[in-house]
């Protein structure tokens, strides 16, 4: 994986856990208190309501996603939402982008998709149609940038919103 899209998924899991933590709205503060149960099973991968889709290969199967799909037809374990993370969301081949597609068209009001990229003019047309698009900065501006020396020296329970730009 590249720096970007590791970059990325820990933006992803802040996210979601601005989603799942209790204590989130709570202390009204709008940051993730990274000590209750979920906060520490999000961070340990150990969610059972976040499943993560990933392949090494060149292409995410529509097998994956179809698991998936058939996973999310329940209600959430533990909290509000069932989430899912789709890391290098380019590999989706037709098939499988098909299959994502309908999930995206019909979507469930306790179901969030998380769909990451280096490239999102590769993913296609009709699941960015889709998408609220957060965009990050790209590898080579984030070695010098202020704020890559605040997210390598945050200790990555820092909630999202420090890392998006409010005035888009």
């Amino acid at each position: 994986e590249t720096k970007n899209v590791n970059y990325g998924f820990d933006i992803a899991l802040s996210l979601s856990k601005s989603f799942l933590c209790p204590n989130n709205y709570k202390n009204n503060n709008n940051s993730n208190c990274s000590n209750c149960s979920i906060c520490l099973n999000i961070d340990k991968n150990n969610y059972p309501d976040i499943k993560i889709i990933e392949n090494d290969t060149k292409i995410i199967k529509k097998e994956q996603l179809l698991k998936i799909k058939k996973e999310f037809s329940v209600k959430p374990l533990y909290g509000k939402y069932l989430i899912y993370i789709i890391k290098n969301a380019e590999l989706l081949n037709k098939s499988s982008a098909n299959t994502i597609l309908k999930f995206l068209e019909e979507p469930n009001p306790n179901i969030i998709a998380i769909l990451i990229t280096n490239n999102i003019y590769n993913c296609l047309d009709t699941i960015v149609s889709r998408c609220q698009i957060l965009s990050l900065l790209p590898n080579d501006e984030i070695d010098n940038n202020i704020f890559n020396k605040l997210y390598e020296n945050s200790d990555k329970n820092i909630s999202f919103s420090e890392f998006i730009n409010k005035e888009i």
